[in-house]
């Protein structure tokens, strides 16, 4: 998925930069939430406060996280430092994923 992120340099140069593992992560949260990436500014501190989702989405990107984190040895390397899968663990980092980096959760 190619982002188009317009005239928006900062952006574009802070998403180029992340690892691919961490790219993949936030497009699926993007998506659940209904967001463009190219939508998003990366390039700010707080940049997971600029949009909300419902408590379903949250729901529905944690279990696909998590999922993720215990299915998938080459993210769950990357992102969490894990060699081995434990499905406790996986959810567990998931939670924290959302609690830190989730959308706000609205209605």
């Amino acid at each position: 998925m190619l982002i188009n992120f317009g005239p928006n340099t900062k952006a574009m140069k802070k998403w180029r930069a992340l690892p691919s593992c961490m790219q993949v992560v936030l497009k699926e949260q993007c998506r659940v939430a209904g967001i463009k990436p190219e939508n998003v500014p990366w390039h700010e501190e707080g940049w997971y406060r600029a949009h909300t989702w419902s408590a379903v989405q949250e729901s529905e990107f944690e279990a696909w996280l998590a999922n993720l984190f215990h299915t998938d040895h080459e993210i769950r390397t990357e992102l969490l430092g894990w060699k081995r899968s434990n499905v406790r663990r996986a959810k567990a980092a998931a939670a924290e994923w959302v609690f830190v980096y989730g959308w706000s959760v609205h209605g």
